[in-house]
């Protein structure tokens, strides 16, 4: 009975331990941080996309499409992210609806296009390194709702 009690609290405590480790988990500060959807030109004007990434504070992303009418979105693909530079950050693919990409890092060249940080372009290799991928990215801001 007392060994019983002393493994349950051992337990107890190794739970504890493991959820004050994983709520001191560093959060990064980046401009990239927040929700972005993606964007084009067609006939000359800038188009919104039915695409949206969303980069977390904790060092996780996830893109979606987004539909409208009857129809629902689909995730896309879930990650981890880690900023090496100014220029240069790094998504793993841990879910992805394309399970061949799953496990793959890839590297992102980003840079904004604008002094307030709004319009995101990113450029990276698809797995064969023989094309260059370029996409532009506008931020979702909470700044236009009116109270």
């Amino acid at each position: 009975m007392i060994m019983r009690r002393i493994l349950l609290v051992l337990v107890a405590l190794f739970i504890g331990f493991g959820s004050v480790s994983a709520k001191k988990r560093k959060e990064v500060k980046s401009d990239l941080v927040g929700v972005w959807q993606q964007a084009g030109t067609m006939d000359g004007k800038l188009q919104a996309r039915p695409i949206l990434k969303i980069i977390d504070a904790d060092g996780t992303f996830s893109t979606m499409f987004v539909y409208s009418g009857n129809s629902s979105g689909r995730m896309t693909q879930i990650g981890t992210y880690k900023i090496m530079n100014d220029s240069i950050y790094k998504e793993t693919i841990t879910n992805h609806f394309i399970r061949s990409q799953e496990g793959t890092t890839v590297p992102i060249k980003y840079r904004f296009a604008d002094d307030a940080k709004e319009v995101l372009i990113l450029e990276f290799e698809n797995g064969a390194g023989k094309a260059v991928f370029r996409e532009m990215w506008l931020r979702i801001s909470a700044k236009a709702i009116a109270k």
